[in-house]
């Protein structure tokens, strides 16, 4: 088995990587294990996880976890969306969702300079995922009603990974609008597994590309 860490910048994505993602790529070879991203550490040794501040945090913990001996690769499962202003690519990049990940990722990739390190950046953020069948998210809220707003949103954008990163229009908040009861750690990785990676894979390019990496390492 190749050991591939997955930083991942909170619980919804931990328990999507531990509970899903992992099962799927286990028959790969691949024993991925996620790793919450630290946002700090008190005197005490106590460390805060969840949530992405700068990029000086994300580079510490891909080299802590290079450093590994048993680490075949290092990735990550981050948000486009609120990315710190210091990530490298930044100043730079395009304005075209598709194009600015791709930019991004490549210059986190040649500022690790580590072919091991395999930088992924959901877009815009996990809950676009979700959108790959509105009908599950419907299901689980238990309201058709939610499936109708949900596919009126996607129409909008032509595929769930490029529904907007606007404060008022992001994929959670496009969620949380139709469903205020809408929990992220506990529904959005529950919603996803039930929706299935072949789903995913179907319809997210971006998050398809990802997976065929890691298949592949």
């Amino acid at each position: 088995m190749r050991q591939v860490y997955v930083i991942a910048e909170g619980q919804t994505e931990e328990a999507f990587i531990r509970d899903t993602l992992s099962a799927y790529l286990e028959p790969f070879g691949v024993n991925l294990t996620a790793v919450v991203l630290k946002t700090k550490r008190l005197r005490s040794g106590k460390a805060f996880k969840g949530g992405v501040t700068s990029w000086t945090q994300i580079q510490r913990e891909v080299r802590s976890l290079l450093g590994a001996a048993q680490a075949t690769g290092v990735t990550t499962m981050l948000d486009l969306y609120g990315l710190p202003p210091d990530f490298p690519g930044q100043p730079s990049r395009p304005s075209q969702a598709r194009a600015a990940v791709n930019h991004l990722e490549r210059c986190a990739r040649d500022a690790i300079g580590d072919s091991r390190f395999i930088p992924y950046l959901s877009m815009h953020e996990f809950e676009a995922l979700l959108f790959s069948d509105p009908r599950v998210v419907a299901r689980r809220a238990g309201s058709p009603e939610i499936e109708l707003r949900l596919q009126v949103a996607l129409s909008d954008c032509g595929e769930p990974e490029l529904v907007d990163d606007s404060p008022a229009s992001a994929p959670s908040k496009r969620i949380i609008d139709a469903w205020p009861r809408y929990a992220k750690t506990t529904d959005g990785p529950v919603i996803a597994a039930a929706i299935g990676i072949a789903r995913l894979r179907e319809r997210c390019p971006h998050f398809d590309a990802w997976i065929g990496t890691l298949e592949l390492l």
